[in-house]
């Protein structure tokens, strides 16, 4: 009789592992704390070539080795070179690469372009502000110059002025 408890006494301490801190270790190392915090802040984020993109944010958070930026609360404006406001935009959330100035933009999205007459919404877009490029995986709202549409998906250049588009739910594109 007194076999059966000490046997299960043994599987029950051959279960237990010891703790010899690797445990703790792996879990610091998973908490992420920024370098920097910004509350009710505006940046610039400077690009080559063209003029600098003025970020205004309800909380931004900059890890610095790894140049990142974490937004929430997202407004965005850059000039032309004539110094007008070309393109705005806002989002919920965004993950900003600082070197390749690529914006990963999520959450209520609006991007606009006065010089390519297009403004696009959705839950997601991914603007490379460098190349004034824009793509959408999922579903957007278009309007441009004679009308608008919806779409899954979207691929634009803001230079060329040249869009294309995955399937389209409702409108049409009437020309080129």
């Amino acid at each position: 009789m007194r076999t059966v408890p000490l046997l299960l006494l043994i599987a029950l301490l051959c279960s237990c592992t010891l703790d010899d801190g690797t445990y703790a270790e792996s879990q610091a190392a998973i908490i992420e704390r920024p370098d920097i915090v910004l509350i009710e802040s505006t940046s610039r984020l400077f690009q080559e070539g063209q003029e600098p993109l003025v970020l205004t944010a309800g909380r931004l958070s900059y890890w610095m080795d790894e140049e990142r930026m974490e937004v929430e609360e997202l407004h965005f404006t850059q000039n032309s070179d004539d110094g007008q406001v070309d393109i705005t935009g806002s989002a919920d959330h965004a993950r900003i690469d600082t070197a390749s100035s690529i914006m990963e933009l999520s959450g209520s999205v609006d991007l606009s372009s006065r010089s390519a007459g297009l403004s696009i919404s959705g839950d997601q877009l991914i603007f490379d502000t460098q190349e004034q490029t824009i793509d959408a995986p999922g579903e957007v709202h278009v309007s441009f110059d004679g009308g608008s549409l919806r779409a899954i998906g979207l691929s634009a250049d803001l230079d060329s002025m040249h869009m294309d588009l995955g399937q389209i739910i409702d409108g049409e594109v009437v020309g080129d």
